[in-house]
């Protein structure tokens, strides 16, 4: 993966390449931040510990800008938002009889389990008690997450935000951190 605005991939054979382009994401979500410490699972105890050792010693070459401005606990206030966002937006899994992700139940019944519907309204009330900037930045950081075409740069979503200074892209990644910091601090 390169470093930059965009990213391209392979998504066809290294033979007959199909090329992708896509926006970076601005945050690592937690799965890959814990897979990219994992160990392989055929290490012995004591290579475990120093390939975690120097994994945890890279990491932050590795990780954007933004994943170093945050806590943990704000990363998985911005990660939990952005999974209820999906699921109000209609991209709820649900199962066909190929096993794969669908946008609604064969069965006529809602592809959500009351767990689920818990934890939106939950959501619906959180995101209600945040302030409107900060429900501003998490709509650009939302299109930029999810890869969505036309999603502004983190420097352009600044612009469109108003936010003052001179490094834009640093600007729009405080002002999601203040988002994060508010969703925890409201015990989201």
């Amino acid at each position: 993966m390169t470093r930059g605005r965009r990213v391209k991939i392979n998504i066809a054979t290294p033979s007959e390449p199909v090329w992708l382009e896509r926006i970076e994401t601005p945050m690592t979500p937690r799965a890959v931040r814990e897979q990219m410490l994992r160990a392989p699972e055929w290490f012995t105890a004591e290579q475990a510990r120093r390939w975690h050792d120097e994994r945890l010693a890279a990491l932050p070459g590795l990780l954007t800008s933004l994943d170093a401005l945050l806590t943990d606990e704000e990363a998985d206030c911005l990660e939990r938002f952005l999974d209820c966002e999906a699921l109000l937006a209609g991209n709820a899994p649900c199962g066909d009889y190929d096993g794969d992700r669908v946008q609604s139940s064969p069965h006529r019944r809602s592809p959500l389990p009351d767990a689920s519907m818990a934890r939106l309204k939950a959501h619906a009330a959180g995101k209600a008690r945040l302030s409107a900037p900060s429900r501003e930045a998490m709509l650009f950081f939302m299109a930029q997450m999810w890869g969505w075409d036309g999603a502004p740069s983190a420097a352009q979503a600044a612009m469109l935000l108003g936010l003052p200074g001179r490094n834009r892209r640093r600007a729009f990644e405080e002002a999601v951190k203040r988002a994060g910091a508010e969703l925890a601090a409201m015990g989201y």
